[in-house]
């Protein structure tokens, strides 16, 4: 019991530090034809959204040359059909997206974390989504000096922990 108040703790206390530390974001939406798995620019505001992510690569391109920012791809298809189709087209619509990303930023399929999922995105059907957070320059340097907390002070901290947490929510 203990150690899982205190795993959770720790785990609650990293994901807080490094969602407050991803300071600069882009998001962009890419729409798709039903039926249709070709990237077309002149559909709904793919081109601006296009430029508008190539625009922020390239002011960030440092970071990713470096690994020190990831691009996130999620894709969404709700067709009729059977699901291995659309698992396949949902997959192409993806890399179709990266692959502009990739000719116009010189990027390469390292910098990607791509998921796709044959559900809607709410009131969406047939989309990707892209997300870039940018860890900022102070969370940056935080990791870069590799700052350790004590060995006794970390278990002592573990060990009242759970205590704090019971206390706080009986209350």
């Amino acid at each position: 019991m203990k150690k899982t108040a205190a795993s959770t703790f720790i785990l609650l206390v990293i994901v807080l530090g490094l969602a407050r530390a991803q300071e600069v974001k882009e998001r962009a939406i890419f729409r798709f034809v039903e039926g249709n798995d070709m990237f077309f620019l002149q559909l709904k505001g793919n081109r601006e959204n296009l430029a508008r992510l190539t625009d922020f690569i390239n002011v960030h391109r440092e970071r990713f040359v470096s690994n020190s920012a990831i691009i996130y791809v999620n894709g969404y298809c709700v067709e009729v059909g059977k699901i291995t189709q659309r698992q396949q087209r949902v997959k192409t619509m993806s890399n179709r997206v990266k692959s502009e990303l990739i000719t116009r930023c010189g990027l390469t399929e390292g910098n990607f974390i791509t998921l796709n999922t044959t559900t809607a995105y709410g009131e969406e059907r047939n989309i990707v989504l892209v997300s870039i957070p940018i860890p900022s320059q102070k969370a940056n340097q935080e990791i870069e000096k590799g700052e350790e907390m004590p060995r006794e002070q970390a278990v002592k901290e573990l060990q009242e922990t759970p205590h704090h947490i019971a206390k706080e929510h009986e209350s």
